[in-house]
């Protein structure tokens, strides 16, 4: 059945504009894996429904407060109300509350309806509203929980690198550790020869008459193989072989002195007859040349089985032997007869005056017979004696004159 169409009356149209729901910021991480926010979407899709619903019952207010001004309008029916009417029942069963009603309430009735739901959605705002503001805190524990887990990241980063930096510091350490191994491997084979000639000088040592002399320097030599025991350092191990070197130079002027008695022949007629021949030979060269006392030696070596094992030069005024010159004569001496005669004949240079340079002579002679002395075998026998003032080996430099001649004799 056709209806009558009403007279169009101007309507308020109520636009709805879109919101959209805000935006979530992304919290990035270096780290851990990230962790997922609290869904917030359903809260925001239900407030934004109440707004609209409250939109909705204001206009819907205000639509029956003009019919009820202006009765000329009448109450039947309009498609547009209709679908109001409509919506709101839709709204307000998707958020629990009950419909409206009958259509045909007056409109103080709907008013008094719409205000009671009002109050209603207001009382669910606020439930909204609290729910949202505890899930707000557990977003802000679980950001809390999030910055922790990255500054252990970041704490666990700096120990990984620490890892890294000193096992690479490892590397570098065996590396020298290997070649501090193989120094201290040499500094324990000089130690063992530095052990040897000490104990060789403590043999040699409780021969010696001095006993308070020797004893200190037994001493010093104690605190010596103490310090070389010690490890020392190379620069240490240095100054110790050099400690070592001079208390060996003192040893064996101590023993020269001891010695000088015994070994020292203050005149021809103390020496044996095999010694006072070649010092006679020996004597009469005074003055030849070079060629010449070469010449005799071969005669001397030839009548009277004797022979020059080794000579020692001396600088001037010293009549002490060095360590590399000591080591010298004891190779030499082992290749001589172990019945062997030893003679050390020991001559000066012109300059100077001539008792001091036979007194020196005869310090250097005895220090070259207590080298000798100390190499001897049981069966062999040493003397030492001054012979004069030469230049027979030059006639231009003095240091060849300042000389000691070790003659083995080898008795027919």
């Amino acid at each position: 059945m056709d209806q009558e169409t009403p007279k169009h009356t101007p309507t308020k149209q109520i636009v709805q504009e879109p919101v959209s729901p805000p935006q979530q910021a992304t919290i990035h991480y270096a780290q851990p894996a990230p962790v997922a926010q609290p869904a917030r979407q359903s809260d925001v899709s239900k407030l934004l429904i109440v707004l609209i619903f409250l939109l909705l019952m204001v206009a819907a207010g205000i639509l029956f407060f003009n019919l009820g001004k202006n009765p000329k309008s009448g109450l039947g029916f309009d498609p547009e109300l209709e679908s109001l009417r409509n919506q709101l029942q839709q709204k307000r069963g998707s958020l629990g509350v009950a419909g409206t009603g009958s259509s045909g309430l007056s409109a103080e009735g709907l008013a008094g309806r719409i205000s009671d739901d009002a109050i209603t959605l207001s009382d669910l705002l606020g439930k909204y509203s609290n729910s949202l503001s505890v899930k707000d805190g557990l977003v802000a524990q679980k950001q809390s929980e999030i910055d922790n887990l990255n500054r252990l990241n970041s704490s666990l980063s700096d120990q990984l690198l620490n890892l890294k930096k000193q096992l690479q510091d490892s590397d570098l350490n065996s590396a020298l550790k290997a070649k501090l191994e193989n120094d201290l491997a040499d500094t324990k084979r000089l130690l063992a020869a530095a052990n040897e000639e000490i104990a060789r000088l403590n043999a040699q040592f409780r021969e010696m008459p001095d006993a308070l002399a020797y004893q200190s320097t037994l001493e010093q030599l104690e605190r010596l193989r103490a310090q070389i025991n010690a490890a020392p350092s190379q620069s240490e191990l240095i100054r110790l072989e050099e400690e070592n070197r001079r208390l060996r130079e003192e040893l064996m002027a101590l023993k020269t002195k001891s010695n000088r008695s015994r070994l020292f022949a203050e005149n021809a007629d103390m020496l044996s007859p095999n010694g006072q021949r070649l010092y006679a030979r020996l004597a009469a060269l005074e003055g030849s040349t070079n060629n010449e006392r070469l010449q005799v030696y071969q005669d001397i070596k030839n009548e009277l089985n004797a022979r020059v094992v080794d000579s020692v030069n001396f600088a001037s005024g010293s009549s002490t032997v060095n360590a590399e010159k000591s080591s010298v004569i004891q190779k030499s001496l082992l290749s001589t007869s172990s019945t062997a005669e030893y003679l050390i004949v020991g001559y000066a240079s012109k300059s100077g005056d001539a008792a001091l340079n036979r007194e020196l002579s005869a310090k250097r002679a005895t220090s070259v017979a207590t080298l000798t002395d100390i190499q001897r075998g049981a069966t062999q026998t040493v003397k030492a004696v001054f012979l004069g003032q030469t230049n027979r080996f030059s006639t231009t430099n003095d240091f060849s004159n300042q000389i000691c001649e070790i003659w083995e004799i080898i008795p027919e």
